[in-house]
């Protein structure tokens, strides 16, 4: 009997599970860990949701040594290698030591947006922070595609632009443009707030509401509507993460919306639907879906029956005009933003 592609997706990541975790104890018992401390620490990799970790033993290692310390970079910015054979240079935060050590972050948008984009594409990182997923971006459209990144906090800008300028030199991939603005509902000047640090999240920063009074280290930044920056563009995807902005951000793009100039666009949300944003998003007929994953892979569900897992990072969904295309491009079981298992085939654009 013929098993279905799923199921044999299935085994073969069980299989995989089950050599990191062997590869995790011989690694460990060589370099002479008590037995115990060997079991306990491969048992919990096993028990919790994180593939990056559960089927990468290097990444399983460096997470058993460094996980309880604040960095293993010496707290300054460093250079990380990414799974797609990228590199990016990254802060001492929170992102940063994720990356450091397993060389992903936010595990479900990364795999979303790396079987959504296509090469050719046009992707725009709203809150792009230093660029990891502006890198994803533009490494999945290719040369023949293009990628616009925001990002208006100051010195996450700086490490931005210096990411750019290396993968700007690199022909395989798309050329990413960066540029240092908040998109909002409006265009002119705003305040971004001072929150963030480098024990951290350096991007916890976002645009105060007019009605909040200035506060020390808040920002000066340039508001601007993504509908003025498009200028008639219509990109594939776009993803959002701009600690509770969100909502302004998608008003500025209501011609985008209005006349369907966009396929997908994933984005962060805090709220239970339904949200001002997932409600706009709908108005506009776009299909909304939560975003989560198991052990082997997406994990794609209707908003309406329940929300994205909260905490850190997230919650994540997926509002698209093309629901059909999206299942099937985020239904395969497997990893492929991290090379591990199979992907659903991918129909004609």
């Amino acid at each position: 009997m013929i098993r279905r592609n799923d199921d044999l997706v299935g085994s073969l990541a069980a299989s995989r599970a089950t050599s990191s975790a062997l590869s995790c104890v011989t690694t460990m018992a060589s370099i002479g860990a008590p037995l115990a401390s060997v079991s306990a620490a491969v048992s919990l990799l096993v028990r919790i949701n994180r593939p990056e970790y559960v089927f990468r033993p290097s990444a399983a290692l460096k997470r058993l040594r460094f996980g309880t310390e604040k960095s293993h970079h010496g707290g300054e910015i460093a250079d990380v290698d990414l799974p797609w054979s990228q590199t990016i240079t990254v802060l001492p935060d929170g992102i940063g030591r994720n990356l450091a050590v397993s060389g992903v972050f936010d595990l479900c948008v990364t795999e979303s947006i790396h079987r959504l984009l296509d090469p050719g594409d046009m992707a725009v990182d709203v809150g792009a922070n230093v660029g990891y997923l502006t890198n994803l971006m533009a490494t999945r459209v290719g040369p023949t595609g293009s990628v616009l990144a925001f990002e208006p906090h100051p010195v996450v800008f700086e490490v931005l632009e210096r990411n750019v300028s290396r993968w700007n030199a690199d022909e395989r991939i798309g050329s990413p443009e960066a540029r240092r603005l908040a998109l909002s509902s409006e265009d002119g000047a705003g305040r971004l707030s001072g929150e963030g640090d480098f024990e951290t999240h350096m991007g916890l920063a976002s645009v105060r509401d007019d009605s909040e009074g200035p506060r020390p280290g808040d920002f000066e930044v340039e508001l601007a509507r993504l509908d003025r920056l498009l200028d008639g563009r219509s990109p594939q995807l776009i993803k959002i993460d701009v600690e509770g902005h969100e909502i302004a951000v998608l008003e500025g793009a209501q011609a985008l919306l209005g006349e369907r100039r966009v396929r997908d666009v994933v984005f962060e949300e805090h709220g239970i639907y339904p949200t001002a944003s997932m409600t706009l998003l709908e108005r506009h007929g776009m299909t909304v879906f939560t975003l989560d994953h198991t052990l082997l892979g997406l994990r794609v569900r209707p908003v309406r029956e329940g929300p994205a897992p909260a905490g850190w990072p997230g919650p994540n969904y997926l509002a698209t005009f093309e629901p059909n295309r999206a299942l099937t491009r985020l239904g395969g079981r497997g990893w492929s933003s991290l090379g591990l298992g199979a992907r659903a085939d991918r129909p004609a654009r």
